[in-house]
């Protein structure tokens, strides 16, 4: 991005976004500074770079990075190497630490979530926050949500230094629209602990309507409407774009809506088709203390990660899993209009959120 895009990003009264947050460093233009979209499932950072952004690969090659970590006995793995484990090494692995950071533990919405985390999360005494409790060969660590992107973050620093190969020092962070300041702040404490300066936070429905501007340039007025359903959160923002420059004509987002509750839906639905055999219904699968249980429950979670990516191209599904619990085989058949079914409620709450920003956009 280059040093006027986020200095001409106004808000309906015209005030710069810069004036309602910190104001916008001097900016060495020989010095890099990447662009990171923190994401709640999966990250991305680019540079600008001979007039062009261009994104950054990880030491996989990969594009984008899962955000999440994985103790593995005495070892922190990061990403895709994580990713690989997550599920034979679930009760150690930290993820969706974006739903957590900035948060009490006491939070509604925190004490749903954690339900269906895999690892156990507790409440620090002290700042009454939520931690992850690691069990590794026999003791405990305890990490709170800003250590965890703290450290993927210092993942991200360490492989865009040699992608770039020039050690980077400042970012620009993506944050959903509908953070609070304790979110950012947080947000901004862990890249500051991964020895990161940043530069700027920006919305990410704004910074998808400046990357959507700059790849179509043109002088004229134009209303953009921003829908960004990501892994964890939802935002909507309706930017006027005027050449150069962008303003901010409403924002509205979901901080609990994403890929990750269509996720749960089906294995929710899975769960209850299989209870229906009487002698498993009075089993629960959340039960971190029933080790049998919570290993079909992690099965059942790799699954239907797989099953709600290809009913994005086939209309049905064969579910076959042996064994998958007390040696019972477990087979069923989904198709795209009941799974859409399932999720109606979630679609929903998107296009309420449309109609708000509709509104208060006076549009």
């Amino acid at each position: 991005m280059s040093k006027n895009s986020f200095r001409n990003i106004t808000t309906k009264s015209s005030k710069t976004i810069s004036s309602n947050q910190d104001e916008t460093p001097k900016i060495n233009e020989e010095e890099p500074i990447i662009g990171i979209d923190l994401g709640t499932t999966y990250c991305c950072v680019a540079i600008f770079k001979n007039n062009i952004p261009q994104i950054i690969v990880n030491k996989s090659g990969k594009r984008t990075t899962p955000s999440l970590i994985t103790i593995n006995k005495n070892e922190i793995l990061f990403g895709d190497t994580a990713k690989n484990v997550m599920f034979i090494n679930s009760e150690n692995t930290m993820k969706d630490s974006k739903r957590l950071i900035g948060r009490f533990f006491k939070d509604p919405e925190v004490q749903k979530d954690i339900k269906y985390f895999p690892i156990k999360i507790i409440e620090d005494p002290y700042t009454k926050k939520p931690q992850y409790l690691i069990k590794n060969n026999e003791t405990e660590k305890y990490y709170f949500p800003i250590d965890i992107s703290s450290l993927i973050l210092k993942e991200i620093k360490s492989f865009a230094t040699n992608g770039i190969g020039k050690e980077i020092k400042k970012a620009i962070i993506t944050v959903p629209a509908h953070f609070n300041n304790f979110q950012r702040e947080e947000t901004k404490e862990a890249a500051k602990k991964a020895g990161l300066e940043v530069i700027k936070i920006i919305n990410e429905p704004t910074a998808a309507a400046i990357a959507y501007g700059f790849e179509n340039k043109n002088n004229k007025e134009r209303k953009v409407l921003i829908f960004d359903l990501g892994g964890g959160t939802f935002d909507v923002s309706i930017l006027k774009i005027k050449g150069s420059e962008y303003y901010v004509l409403s924002s509205c987002g979901d901080a609990h809506l994403g890929g990750e509750d269509f996720n749960q839906r089906l294995i929710d639905y899975v769960l209850n088709q299989f209870k229906k055999e009487k002698k498993f219904e009075n089993v629960d699968f959340y039960d971190k203390n029933n080790a049998k249980a919570f290993k079909a429950l992690q099965r059942i979670r790799k699954e239907t990660e797989e099953i709600k990516i290809q009913l994005s191209f086939q209309n049905e599904v064969n579910y076959d899993i042996d064994s998958l619990y007390k040696d019972e085989d477990f087979q069923f058949t989904i198709n795209r209009i009941n799974y859409e079914e399932l999720c109606k409620d979630l679609f929903d709450k998107c296009f309420v959120k449309i109609d708000e920003a509709l509104k208060l956009a006076k549009l």
